[in-house]
Formats: C-alpha cells, structure tokens, sequence
C-alpha cells in the first residue's frame, strides 16, 4: 500500500479518492504502480488520474454502477462476443480446494463514450469457488469484474 486518506466528516469517499491521487502523483508515488480501488471510485475521472500518473489501474465494476455492470456481465455471457483469454488455477490445502478461473477481454470497442475507460484497457472477470469436505463453501464463491489497463492482471 502506499497511500490512505481519511474521510473527512461530511465528505464522501468519490471525492477523496481522487484528491489522494493528484496528492501520490504529485509526489511521483505512483510512477509504474498498480493502483487497485473498489468499485466506489468506477469511474473514468478516476481512472484517467491514474493513467496521467503513469500508473495502471485495476478498478472493479460492480452493481452500484448497473448500466456498466449489466453490460459487461452481457457481453462475458454473449456466446456471440469476441472469446476472451482464459486462465485458471486450483490450490488445495486445508481441508478445501479454491478453483480460480479468469477470463480477460481486450475487446472493448463496444464500451465507449463516457462508460469507456482511459488508456489500453481490457476487462477481467474472475470467478472463485471453495469446496471442503464434501460441501461447497458458499461465502468463498463469487464473480468479479473490473476494468484494468495492467498487463499483469487478471
């Protein structure tokens, strides 16, 4: 980590966020990092603060933007979209085993205008799934998506 703020009462957290930004791009802080945010700040101002720095992002999508999120999540599931890289992983220990798989799309042509990200991004979509003993562990399961202009991400 290199970088918090507090959020000062009365303030939101959309808004701090990018003042941290100009704040660790001004310090030079970000020069080739990885800055990685939760959904909260999924938007394109945010994203270009990032990609100025000379930094690339790993922002996710989720529901709290629904337009975007259903839109992604429609073209992951669109037998007729461009496949997209695929990855996968399995560890076993501790009485479970955790099956990651990853699909990545770098065609995203279709999402532009003010839904679009800056710089050459793509879209990651990643499912995690628990099993132990016999039985799925259900709070362990889940789908992420998220737009990211890093080569190393899934």
């Amino acid at each position: 980590m290199i970088g918090q703020e507090a959020v000062a009462e009365g303030i939101c957290e959309q808004d701090t966020i990018p003042l941290l930004l100009e704040r660790l791009a001004a310090a030079k802080a970000l020069d080739g990092a990885l800055v990685t945010i939760d959904a909260i700040a999924c938007n394109c101002k945010v994203a270009k603060t990032v990609v100025d720095a000379g930094a690339d992002y790993l922002i996710a999508v989720k529901a709290n933007q629904p337009g975007l999120f259903a839109e992604i999540e429609r073209f992951f599931d669109d037998p007729l979209s461009p496949p997209p890289d695929r990855f996968a992983d399995t560890d076993k220990g501790h009485g479970r085993v955790e099956e990651r798989r990853v699909a990545v799309s770098t065609h995203v042509d279709w999402l532009a205008g003010q839904r679009g990200f800056p710089g050459e991004y793509r879209l990651p979509r990643g499912r995690g799934d628990r099993h132990g003993r016999g039985r799925d562990l259900r709070e362990g399961n889940a789908t992420r998506t998220a737009a990211s202009t890093s080569p190393r991400a899934p």
